[in-house]
Order: C-alpha cells, then sequence, then structure tokens
C-alpha cells in the first residue's frame, strides 16, 4: 500500500474483518484510555495478552502479545509491546515473532491526552513456505516498514473520543503474486501502504465487578495501495467500520481483560493481510 497506513487507538480493542481487522497494523498496540481505578498509582505494568482470530480463507491465527509500561510522571506513560504470531492454514502452521510497537503517551489535563508511536519491522515479510512458494501478507510475521503513530484523545468519566493517523513509510520487499497453493490472496508485490486516519467513540460504564467498554472505530485509508513501484490497487481507498466490547475486572495487583471485534462494513482491497472476520481475546495485566 502506498505510504502510510493506519488505524488509531487508545484501546487495543480488535477489529475485524472480511474486511480490515486490526491484526495488528500499529495502532491497535498503543495505550488505551483507563477504564479501572488503580493502575493510575503503578509506575510499572506487565502484560500478557492471548488472541483467537478468524481471517480471510479461513484461515486462524493465534497472536500471544508481551508488554510492559512505565509511568515516568503524573502525566507521562510510555508502553512497549511486541507480539508472537502464530497463523494456520491448509493444515500448515506459520510462526514468527512480530512488529514491536513503542508508544508514549501524554496527559495535557484530565481530559486530552496525545500519544506518540512508533512501529518497528521485527517481523518477516518475505517467508516462504516449504515448497518455496511466496507467502501472502496474511502468512507474513509484520508489515515491513517503519510506521510513525499519532493519537488524540478527549476523555469524560463515561466516553471518549479519539482521532489517530498513523504513517508508514516506503514499499516493502514481499514479492508475493497469487500461485497455486495461494491463488485466493491478493498482490502485494513490493506493497506500498496507504496512509490511516481513525476516528472511535468509546462508551464505558461499570456493572458488577466489571468495568466495560464499547468502540465504534472507523478507519479511513488515503489514497489507497500500491504494488509493482506504483501500480495503484483498486478498490483498496475508503472507509472502513468495526465494532468492538472489552470486560475488565480487577484483581489484586492487576487486571484481566476479555475482548471481542467484529467488522460491520469494510475496504474490498486489503493485500497488507489485515483480514479479520472476529477477534477475541483474554489478557492478563500486572502491576509493579
Amino acid at each position: 500500500m502506498i505510504r502510510r497506513f493506519s488505524i488509531f487507538l487508545f484501546l487495543v480493542v480488535p477489529y475485524l474483518a472480511k474486511a480490515q481487522g486490526c491484526s495488528d497494523a500499529g495502532i491497535c498496540s498503543m495505550p488505551q484510555s483507563s477504564v479501572t481505578l488503580h493502575e493510575k498509582s503503578k509506575p510499572l505494568s506487565v502484560s500478557v495478552e492471548q488472541t483467537w482470530e478468524l481471517g480471510e480463507q479461513d484461515m486462524q491465527y493465534l497472536h500471544s502479545v508481551f508488554g510492559l509500561a512505565l509511568k515516568a510522571s503524573d502525566k507521562l506513560d510510555i508502553s512497549f509491546s511486541i507480539p508472537l504470531r502464530n497463523a494456520y492454514y491448509s493444515q500448515e502452521w506459520y510462526a514468527y515473532i512480530s512488529d514491536a510497537t513503542l508508544a508514549s503517551r501524554y496527559l495535557v489535563s484530565d481530559k486530552i491526552g496525545i500519544t506518540l508511536g512508533a512501529k518497528f519491522p521485527i517481523g518477516t515479510v518475505t517467508a516462504q513456505d516449504a515448497a518455496g512458494n511466496h507467502l501472502p501478507m496474511a502468512l507474513q510475521g509484520g508489515l515491513g516498514t517503519y510506521d510513525l503513530l499519532f493519537q488524540g484523545e478527549y476523555k469524560m468519566p463515561s466516553w471518549s473520543v479519539a482521532l489517530g493517523y498513523q504513517l508508514p513509510f516506503g514499499a516493502i520487499d514481499n514479492t508475493f503474486e497469487p500461485n497455486g497453493k495461494f491463488i485466493d490472496f491478493q498482490n502485494s508485490y513490493h506493497l506500498d501502504r496507504g496512509d490511516d486516519i481513525m476516528l472511535r467513540y468509546n462508551r464505558m460504564w461499570a456493572s458488577t465487578n466489571l468495568n466495560w467498554m464499547a468502540s465504534v472505530v472507523s478507519v479511513y485509508r488515503i489514497k489507497g495501495d500500491y504494488i509493482y513501484d506504483g501500480e495503484r490497487v483498486p478498490e483498496s481507498e475508503g472507509i472502513s467500520f468495526n465494532l468492538g466490547l472489552q470486560a475488565i475486572k480487577s484483581i489484586q495487583k492487576g487486571n484481566l481483560k476479555a475482548r471481542l471485534a467484529v467488522p460491520v462494513y469494510v475496504r474490498k482491497a486489503r493485500p497488507d493481510g489485515l483480514t479479520r472476520t472476529v477477534i477475541i481475546a483474554l489478557a492478563w495485566e500486572g502491576f509493579l
């Protein structure tokens, strides 16, 4: 996709897709708005998240995400995350370390927060199967680009709204063209991803023993994606809408989280492989 790809969120709300899922382009790994009470006073936290995801061509994913967050001051948080990606397709497993994300969130006031971040291309985009076939992006370890991330958020006690932008740099080294075993996947030869603008609305509430967050996320892909060093991918620009629901239970020195995300409307062309029909996640977060 041409030069910039995105979805911005404080949330780790997953997307979906038969169209556009967050598997993760970068934004989904950024710090999320607080919906718990005791985490604000803790200087350091660690997290482990396990997701099950269903993607295109009945592909299944198991992603394990390891995170670390440091409260540098009352106004500044710094977080780091790196996923281990496992994909199952046609009776074969494909496992890789995926792209890392580093982000910093600054609280301008009690209601306004700004997040700046970067995604680093740790995961491979040039993997082949045992027969020497180049793999589609849906089976690669990462997205192959350095990305800049930005998000601004306005938060009230029961709701928040956020606007984000993700900017990827340059085309990737992937040389996949549909063939034999992978004939139904989209061409990603020297893919150059387009920029994304994200608008997200969160609604938070509490029930007995649980905090809840429901999210509506829209992502607009600017200019679309390009392959072959300049050939535009038809129908790769445009908007997608996603719904997410997260439940959080406070435990001693931490939180337990469960998330569900599904797509409502999506772009027709997604050569980046970020296609999900559903994402289910369980996570543990511990405060040190």
